[in-house]
């Protein structure tokens, strides 16, 4: 609703110093509750947890994910079903795989079959594939039964056929779940990294991930396993960027770290240690999307843990981010920004440049979500204080940057640049060129919207951009 000519005087009268006033927009009755993200997806209503079976399908992101249909709590693990052209505006529609005799459905993967290896193809659409988990004994209908791994297709990206052979995995040792699939072209087959809680001969369980091949989708075959890497396993590759020669592949598990190293089609050999891929508290059990159109790396995560008091649904998606390799002076590693389509819900733009931030000076917008894009260098013994619908971001003069009880020391520069995505409930922080990232959720402070930037001692902000952004439920 539009304001009158008196109210937008009075607010620009009150505003704080270099203050500017974001737009407001109506939104989709059906996500307009006070705690509703406007740009993270979340499910309409119920829990939702883990991204399932990511892959560009006929024209459409498809994301899947687990899903309570009946209630805001975990439980009944259905894969709900989201689509999207876009990544950016997403369309529920109906929740894809409900639980059987075998179990309740667990996460996955899925990939689309050019090639028709499967046989599933029917007329001119070539199948896509989807990978889960039963996970038996979750459920009176698969009481007493183990977990084990599971297939079913679709030719229209809509209906779904569970496999009549499944499953095609059984129980190797415990928990086992999320498997993840693609196509490795050098050895020509097809892959499943799979994670298995193993029990060894002492009788102590160890977190593996474990590697299978196969040539028709339905037939496995165990190659190696690797120790020390829990649930939810991604593995991809990706060139390094300036040395298009130079590949390497990362593995990720469920907490965001990640290692880079070598695959033969049949080993993985980690070239070092991990990586910490995610500094903040609500990022896990991240995947990444299949056959996109231009080949393009495309991280989601769940937002994990955050609080949605008194709302008909629990827990968000972090935005989806591109991924790509760098080389720096300590090697190779893994840049993360958000996806470029984000400036399609840009809507107003402010701007500052070479401004000395003092105590009692500060810098403000009343934009509830943003896209903010700033660098700034405090002086010795300062502190900057972003402050996002009253939660706090600091950086120090030491690169001392936190939010939410989580610190990412970042490296000795002349200057520190973040970008930092904020929603009614999540912020994320992407800072040394995307190299080190801080995802958490929050609640807003009752009536404390909007951004203002400011100094304990003094700063120089080199550029500070603010794009606000229009809601995806619009």
């Amino acid at each position: 609703m539009k304001r009158s000519l008196w109210t937008l005087l009075l607010t620009l009268l009150l505003a704080p110093a270099y203050g500017h006033e974001a737009k407001s927009s109506a939104t989709n009755s059906a996500y307009d509750q006070p705690l509703r993200p406007q740009f993270h997806f979340t499910a309409r209503t119920g829990w939702l947890n883990d991204p399932n079976g990511l892959v560009f399908y006929q024209g459409e992101y498809h994301l899947f994910f687990q899903h309570n249909p009946f209630g805001t709590q975990w439980g009944n693990m259905t894969w709900g079903h989201a689509i999207s052209k876009d990544m950016v505006h997403w369309q529920q529609i109906s929740n894809a795989l409900f639980p059987d005799s075998l179990g309740d459905m667990f996460s996955g993967s899925a990939v689309v079959d050019w090639h028709n290896d499967s046989g599933f193809k029917s007329g001119s659409n070539s199948p896509m594939v989807i990978f889960y988990t039963a996970a038996g004994g979750q459920g009176e209908k698969s009481k007493g039964k183990k977990f084990t791994q599971c297939l079913a297709y679709s030719t229209d990206g809509r209906n779904f056929q569970k496999f009549e052979g499944n499953p095609i995995i059984a129980n190797r040792g415990g928990g086992d779940r999320d498997p993840k699939v693609f196509w490795h072209q050098a050895s020509h087959h097809w892959i499943m990294v799979l994670f298995v809680d193993e029990a060894r001969a002492d009788k102590k369980r160890v977190n593996t991930v474990q590697f299978f091949s196969s040539t028709d989708l339905k037939e496995w075959h165990f190659e190696s396993k690797l120790d020390d890497y829990f649930e939810c396993p991604d593995f991809f590759e990706l060139p390094v960027a300036g040395k298009p020669n130079l590949k390497k592949w990362t593995l990720f598990a469920a907490d965001g770290n990640y290692t880079l190293g070598e695959f033969d089609g049949h080993e993985f050999k980690a070239d070092g240690p991990k990586h910490r891929g995610d500094f903040g508290p609500n990022f896990y059990a991240a995947q990444t999307y299949s056959d996109t159109p231009d080949n393009r790396r495309i991280l989601v995560g769940w937002m994990r843990g955050g609080k949605y008091p008194n709302m008909p649904f629990n827990q968000q998606m972090a935005f989806p981010c591109e991924l790509t390799l760098t080389n720096t002076l300590n090697g190779v590693v893994l840049v993360k920004a958000p996806v470029t389509e984000i400036r399609r819900i840009y809507t107003d733009e402010f701007k500052w440049k070479n401004v000395n931030l003092k105590e009692g000076k500060s810098i403000s917008s009343t934009n509830r979500i943003a896209d903010i894009d700033v660098e700034l260098d405090p002086e010795a013994g300062s502190i900057v204080k972003l402050v996002c619908n009253g939660e706090p971001i600091t950086l120090d003069s030491n690169g001392r940057l936190g939010c939410k009880g989580a610190t990412i020391t970042l490296k000795p520069a002349s200057s520190h640049r973040l970008r930092v995505l904020v929603d009614v409930t999540s912020i994320e922080i992407y800072a040394e060129n995307g190299r080190s990232v801080l995802s958490a959720c929050y609640l807003p402070a009752e009536g404390q919207y909007g951004i203002s930037l400011s100094a304990l001692g003094t700063a120089h902000l080199k550029q500070m951009t603010i794009h606000g952004l229009a809601s995806i439920w619009e």
